[in-house]
């Protein structure tokens, strides 16, 4: 009997060892696929535009004069040097248009300042600081509504009474004792706010300066309008670029873990639905079915010499010795297993039983 559960213990150990390897496998594929599933998805972080519009600016003037015997040419045209002592007033021409890509609901409003800027040069080496800064409304704040539209379009005349402003700033140097160098800043600010058809929200600020000097003996007009231009509302978004080879073998190895999983279950289900006694006969069938004969008939001792071996071990030996396969009669149901093996009249067996196993 010892070395029947010598071989029980072996046979368990190498069931044991079929199941951890075939779960170490199983490991090691869902770790495959798990890597191979998540490196083949590759976020890529961008930058989209969601709304485009056109913003252009424009500045025209022209600067009349008061009448001379010196310059026939007037008015004066643009980017020209012009002679304080000569000017009467400068017309202003301010545009701003804007046309989106898509129709929207539009609130705009704008407003024209002039600004008289003084700046006092320091000796200390420091630039210019500004001393005086006096504010003038040309045109006062306008406010309007659109509705489905993708346009809008702004313009003012204006006329600079530039001797006006350019008295103020003599006044000031007189009143003061301070001389200092003055600008006639005058700037069109418009704002816009609505909502796209697709629900984007629109808010655009914009400015459109001029910059006219006002105590030097002759002068050049400068304009800005930066800003113009393509502009674009923009969103972020994350993209993700598919390696399809790498997803298709991390599925494939997720597919065939699961699978090992199912049948892994199943088996050890099934294996613990039978008794030790059953499992044994099992395994020994497993281990030396190329030597075992099965039969349903069960021997008739009658007709032979018994012979009763001691253990499995040896009538294995007999069988190696006289080359006669072993015959097993198996009874499940009373616990009771012969092996024999018969070689003419005699009748060599082993009976395994329930408490053999313990």
């Amino acid at each position: 009997m010892e070395n029947l559960k010598t071989n029980k213990t072996e046979l368990d150990n190498k069931e044991d060892i079929k199941r951890v390897g075939t779960v170490i496998f199983i490991v090691l594929l869902l770790i495959f696929a798990f890597v191979m599933i998540t490196n083949s998805f590759h976020m890529d972080q961008g930058i989209v535009d969601t709304y485009n519009y056109q913003v252009n600016k424009g500045v025209k003037y022209e600067v009349n004069l008061v009448p001379n015997n010196y310059i026939q040419q007037n008015p004066q045209g643009m980017n020209e040097l012009y002679i304080s002592n000569l000017v009467k007033n400068i017309l202003l021409k301010l545009d701003y248009s804007y046309t989106g890509t898509e129709k929207a609901n539009l609130v705009y409003d704008y407003y024209v300042d002039a600004k008289i800027l003084g700046e006092y040069n320091s000796n200390e080496g420091n630039g210019k600081k500004r001393v005086w800064n006096k504010k003038y409304s040309l045109v006062l704040p306008q406010k309007k509504n659109i509705n489905n539209s993708s346009n809008v379009y702004i313009h003012e005349d204006l006329a600079i009474d530039f001797n006006k402003y350019r008295t103020e700033v003599k006044n000031f140097t007189r009143d003061i004792g301070l001389s200092i160098n003055a600008n006639l800043e005058v700037v069109l600010t418009v704002s816009i706010n609505g909502t796209t058809e697709s629900g984007q929200k629109i808010a655009e600020q914009s400015n459109v300066s001029t910059t006219i000097p006002l105590n030097q003996d002759v002068f050049t007009i400068t304009t800005d309008t930066g800003g113009s231009g393509q502009k674009a509302i923009t969103k972020n978004i994350t993209t993700a670029d598919i390696n399809y080879l790498s997803l298709s073998l991390g599925l494939i190895a997720l597919i065939f873990a699961i699978v090992l999983v199912v049948m892994l279950i199943k088996k050890m289900s099934k294996q613990s639905k039978i008794s030790p006694y059953e499992r044994k006969i099992k395994k020994i069938m497993n281990e030396y079915g190329d030597i075992i004969v099965e039969t349903d008939s069960v021997f008739n001792y009658s007709d032979y010499n018994v012979i009763d071996i001691k253990n499995f071990d040896e009538l294995l030996d007999l069988e190696q010795e006289i080359r006669i396969p072993i015959i097993v009669n198996v009874d499940l149901e009373n616990k009771h297993t012969v092996f024999a093996v018969i070689n003419n009249s005699t009748l060599y067996r082993f009976i395994l039983e329930e408490e053999d196993l313990d």
